[in-house]
């Protein structure tokens, strides 16, 4: 096995490939439809990332309040100025940040100083 690899990591990997292995083949043009298909691929996840937990972390975007809880973050839409997404474009190049991220600091900030 690939030397880089922990022995926890060679573990999950054999598994995963004799998992893999063992599925019949599928035709090309077969229609799969099954209930099951969710949770076998969850499992197949939670055996390569080791927990239901990292498998939480590696879907889709982490919550923008740090946490690795499952849901999301509400979004809000907003128009601004041409002026206004200049100057916030030049800061987040200038700071080498997301423009959401400032928006977001600006936000708290000014809601809680209110």
């Amino acid at each position: 096995m690939n030397p880089k690899l922990s022995k926890a990591d060679e573990e999950r990997y054999a598994r995963a490939a004799e998992w893999a292995e063992s599925i019949e083949e599928i035709p090309a043009d077969a229609n799969v439809v099954d209930a099951t298909v969710n949770q076998d691929g969850r499992r197949l996840m939670e055996d390569l990332l080791g927990s239901p937990e990292a498998v939480e972390r590696a879907m889709g975007r982490p919550s923008v309040d740090g946490s690795m809880s499952a849901g999301h973050s509400p979004v809000r839409q907003v128009r601004l100025s041409r002026e206004l997404d200049d100057l916030l474009t030049a800061r987040a190049q200038a700071e080498h940040r997301r423009r959401s991220e400032i928006i977001r600091e600006a936000l708290d900030t000014y809601l809680r100083s209110a």
